[in-house]
């Protein structure tokens, strides 16, 4: 609605809105006339006192009719409205005191200060409880790395990360007892190299120098002695083929030539070269087989070296 120099007038689009959900309008000025209507039911009147009005506006659904009364003022000048609605719709006036409300008004700011402020200590408190489980978490990993870690308790919102710094702790304790106790067999392994390889090395140094200093005159002798000799240069090559098998498995290179072989053959020369070994000298061996011959594909060395420790484990 508008006040055009004293003279009222409604806009087209609350008229399609009245239109749109079929409701009517009642205009009246100061005095209770109508100065103007739309879709007004006829026995609604044209003039109403003050008391009518009110009655009206606190009414509920009569008449088929829902009606709402209010006021429009510009420019001096104030007119009452009634709107109907031709149904049944709830209807709640809501009333306030001014004074209490500017009474109240402190009270609110208070309470919004302490809102406020109440989530400011929370966002504070939050915060450093979150910076000192985080600080936790980056001491732990550090720990870890230094291996002084102690675990930590599997609770609150982070016991996942903890249990994981817990778990990675363990496995690394692990890896590292492994690993110590890998080097200190490896570290002994290669001891043992050192030492046996000490033991054909001095009969081929004692007959090397009975033959040097040209002691014996002896044919026979001096082919026996060559014997020896080279039975003890063959194992001590044998030796130092282990020791390069075992740098060369470690380094992930695996030197496996398979040739096919007569197996049973090549068990009883086994047998018969680990006979002949000064080391297995003072000891019985005895080869039996209930085939005559099998054919196998496999690496000679390999096997002639795993068959030789499996013979020497047993015996």
């Amino acid at each position: 609605m508008e006040n055009d120099e004293g003279t009222l007038v409604i806009q087209e689009i609350a008229i399609d809105r009245l239109n749109e959900y079929g409701l009517w309008l009642q205009v009246v000025d100061e005095a209770g006339k109508e100065v103007f209507s739309y879709n007004k039911p006829v026995n609604y009147p044209e003039h109403y006192s003050a008391s009518e009005l009110l009655e009206l506006s606190t009414s509920i659904y009569e008449n088929g009719n829902t009606i709402f009364v209010s006021s429009f003022e510009d420019t001096n000048q104030t007119w009452n409205y009634l709107i109907g609605f031709p149904y049944a719709i709830g209807k709640y006036i809501l009333c306030y005191n001014g004074e209490n409300v500017e009474r109240l008004s402190p009270v609110f700011h208070m309470g919004i200060c302490f809102i406020l402020g109440f989530i400011l200590i929370f966002v504070f408190v939050y915060g450093f409880w979150l910076t000192r489980n985080l600080a936790k978490i980056t001491e732990g990993i550090e720990e870890i790395s230094m291996r002084s870690y102690v675990s930590l308790p599997e609770k609150g919102m982070f016991r996942e990360i903890y249990r994981k710094l817990n778990q990675m702790d363990k496995e690394l304790c692990n890896s590292d007892k492994v690993q110590r106790e890998t080097e200190r067999t490896r570290q002994e392994w290669i001891a043992n190299i050192t030492h046996d390889l000490k033991t054909p090395l001095s009969p081929v140094k004692g007959y090397a120098e009975l033959l040097t200093d040209n002691l014996v005159s002896n044919s026979e002798i001096v082919q026996k002695y060559g014997k020896i000799i080279l039975k003890n240069v063959n194992h001590a090559e044998k030796l130092i083929n282990d020791l390069k098998l075992t740098y060369q498995l470690e380094s992930g290179v695996i030197p496996y030539h398979p040739t096919e072989i007569p197996f049973v053959r090549y068990l009883r020369e086994l047998v018969i070269d680990i006979v002949n070994d000064p080391a297995f000298c003072n000891r019985s061996i005895e080869f039996e087989s209930n085939r005559e011959e099998i054919r196998i594909c496999v690496d000679r060395d390999l096997f002639r070296r795993a068959m030789g420790n499996l013979i020497d484990h047993v015996l």
